[in-house]
């Protein structure tokens, strides 16, 4: 999950809507939520599949594995008055993950996918 927040050149948080993320994202490689725009690399639904909020890879990764970027850019969209108070350098983004054992069906307990082998599927 992705937390997008500003800072300002003091370092000091400027205040910004998060929103809520789409339900959904079926194609393009953009989407908006509160003040931020999200792109995400090309091609994105080859490696990830999207659902209610949350990013899920769609291997099993072997120890010592990383999955391929996902997000390619966050932009601030937020008020004039506001973008007065930022440079693009201050937009950051805090990448939520969580991790489960592929075995033991706890993918499908916790997150409702499907663990065949090292494919991970909605």
């Amino acid at each position: 999950m992705f937390v997008p927040y500003v800072i300002n050149d003091a370092g000091n948080y400027v205040e910004c809507k998060l929103g809520t993320f789409p339900a959904t994202l079926t194609s393009g490689t953009s989407f908006t939520t509160g003040d931020f725009t999200f792109t995400l690399k090309s091609g994105w639904m080859l490696n990830w599949f999207y659902r209610d909020g949350y990013f899920y890879y769609r291997r099993v990764l072997s120890p010592g594995e990383s999955t391929p970027f996902l997000l390619d850019r966050v932009s601030y969209t937020g008020t004039a008055a506001d973008k007065a108070d930022y440079n693009e350098n201050n937009v950051k983004v805090e990448v939520l993950a969580d991790i489960l054992q592929a075995e033991g069906g706890a993918p499908a307990a916790k997150w409702g996918i499907t663990v065949n082998g090292t494919t991970v599927t909605p």
